[in-house]
């Protein structure tokens, strides 16, 4: 008998624990998207897109924007926290917006520090830099007509890079590169695009992309020296050329990178494309198209990379290549790659064909 009474007591104990900790889906907010900014009273100026809780609110724009100035992130969580009828979490975080003077102040390893993956989020939540505030930038990504800011998002960032016209850089990627010689992050960078009432009144768009050296967002590139950089990364798969003429470009063989010399340091790099016959819109210039294409594709990647080469950056990433002529740690060490990009000499090849 007594055996038959302890089973409901101890079942009735696990049940009650399990509650203890339960949360009702209603008090909790969803952040979307994280801004971070440089403060006027205090360091940094954090901003959570939350998706609207009111049917009127989601109608207009589909989020709602909340910020507070802070030392830190946790701080600046608690402020808002205060203030909201629910309480943040990190858990749906898709993406991290650094504001374009903070990224170039060389706040970049102190934010991965001061945004840590404790709170919650994917090591895969990506991170953009926005020209001018991030706050601004979040407050662009309401959409044309779309109540769904998650399907917005997807479509101004995420397919750019699922085609590799823009780059995509993860938290985990930018963790990385600010402790990997041989790994140069590129951030894509956006902005908002003017609309009928100006700037301010336009939505948020991909601008092209920076590259980040020693935690500095040091170089900005517009976008066609991004789509030139995705190509000689290795990481271009399709997209839109603008040279003389508008032509669609897909990659028709994986890079080629060849260490010709190391006294002194010649390597090559031959790309690899197509054109779509589709694309040529004036039938008189669609004969050279491909020399035209190569040659202007040629020219992009040796202006990209003396621009990068100057600054000591790897934007190529061709230190991938280099290091496994080493066997040891030891003698790559002494190699002093971060220098010896800056005399680097980089032969380009780039073979151009019409596609079918």
């Amino acid at each position: 008998m007594k055996r038959i009474l302890v089973y409901p007591l101890l079942a009735l104990i696990v049940f009650l624990s399990a509650c203890q900790d339960m949360k009702n889906p209603d008090d909790v907010a969803y952040v979307l998207s994280l801004g971070v900014d440089a403060g006027e009273e205090r360091r940094f100026s954090f901003t959570v897109q939350i998706p609207s809780q009111t049917a009127q609110a989601a109608e207009k724009e589909g989020f709602t924007l909340h910020s507070a100035e802070a030392d830190g992130i946790f701080e600046a969580i608690d402020k808002i926290n205060a203030a909201l009828p629910w309480r943040l979490t990190f858990v749906h975080l898709n993406d991290i917006i650094i504001g374009e003077s903070l990224a170039a102040g060389g706040c970049l390893k102190e934010l991965i520090r001061l945004v840590p993956n404790s709170l919650g989020f994917r090591a895969t939540c990506r991170i953009a830099v926005a020209k001018g505030k991030a706050g601004d930038f979040l407050a662009g990504m309401r959409g044309l007509g779309e109540i769904n800011p998650v399907k917005h998002q997807r479509a101004w960032m995420l397919e750019p890079s699922e085609s590799a016209l823009f780059p995509e850089c993860t938290y985990a990627g930018l963790a990385e590169s600010l402790t990997s010689p041989i790994h140069t992050a590129i951030l894509p960078l956006g902005g908002r695009l003017p609309g009928v009432g100006g700037e301010s009144d336009g939505i948020t768009g991909m601008l092209g992309c920076v590259l980040v050296q020693d935690g500095i967002a040091a170089l900005e590139f517009g976008a066609n020296e991004t789509l030139a950089l995705m190509l000689a990364r290795g990481e271009f798969r399709r997209g839109w050329y603008y040279a003389e003429h508008a032509a669609l470009l897909r990659l028709a063989k994986p890079r080629e990178v060849r260490v010709l010399s190391r006294e002194p340091l010649v390597l090559s790099l031959s790309v690899y494309v197509e054109l779509t016959s589709e694309s040529f819109l004036d039938a008189a210039k669609a004969v050279n198209a491909e020399r035209l294409a190569a040659e202007s594709l040629r020219g992009e990647l040796a202006s990209v990379f003396e621009s990068c080469r100057a600054a000591g950056a790897d934007a190529f990433e061709l230190g991938k290549h280099v290091v496994t002529g080493f066997s040891t740690n030891a003698p790559w060490n002494a190699f002093n790659w971060s220098e010896r990009i800056r005399e680097a000499r980089l032969d380009i090849n780039v073979e151009c064909e019409r596609g079918v």
